[in-house]
């Protein structure tokens, strides 16, 4: 009885915690889930409940991901969290050794919010970038452009490399970004 349960208030959560490791994600398997889609990877994900819907976290790891215009395997890792003061996230995208993309988003939605449904109206904000987040001030550092290209079966560009970020804004339900790439000496050879 959803009345009853909204009747005992936040306090009757004790908090819990859920995990999943090494769940293969294949086209298969997406296709059960109705979805025709030609990726692959293995998951980890693990989520935590604070008592009295105090907040929680999520940690979610995507590993070896390929198919569709992925032509070689990337690993994503994603941490987010909510509490009273608000929610933020952070994260990044590889492949190999190479860091491709860091990403660092918040928002002021707190839990309280999240639970009486006022999420769409919530500020956003944060910085997408690639390589990893510049330190303030700083400019963005640079990626080298072949591996990162070569994520998407770009094997044109044998030199350079590319800087940039997105500044994120705007609100969860109509977020805006703000991107500055820059490309420097790519050097793509004589065919």
């Amino acid at each position: 009885d959803p009345a009853a349960w909204r009747s005992l208030g936040p306090g009757a959560l004790l908090g819990g915690s859920f995990q999943a490791h090494d769940i293969a994600v294949t086209p298969e398997a997406l296709a059960k889930l109705g979805k025709e889609a030609p990726y692959r990877a293995k998951i980890d994900f693990d989520a935590n409940l604070e008592a009295a819907g105090g907040g929680g976290g999520v940690k979610l790891d995507i590993r070896g991901l390929t198919g569709g215009a992925l032509q070689q395997a990337i690993d994503t890792h994603l941490e987010a969290s909510i509490d009273a003061h608000g929610a933020k996230a952070t994260g990044g995208v590889k492949t190999g050794a190479v860091t491709l993309l860091a990403f660092e988003l918040h928002s002021p939605l707190t839990r309280d919010d999240l639970l009486t449904g006022n999420v769409r109206t919530a500020a956003l904000g944060g910085t997408v970038a690639l390589a990893k987040l510049p330190a303030v001030g700083e400019p963005p550092p640079a990626v080298q452009a072949r591996p990162l290209l070569a994520v998407f079966g770009r094997h044109d560009v044998s030199a350079g490399t590319l800087a940039g970020t997105i500044q994120v804004g705007g609100t969860i339900g109509i977020p805006t970004a703000v991107a500055a790439i820059t490309a420097y000496n790519i050097t793509i050879p004589a065919s």
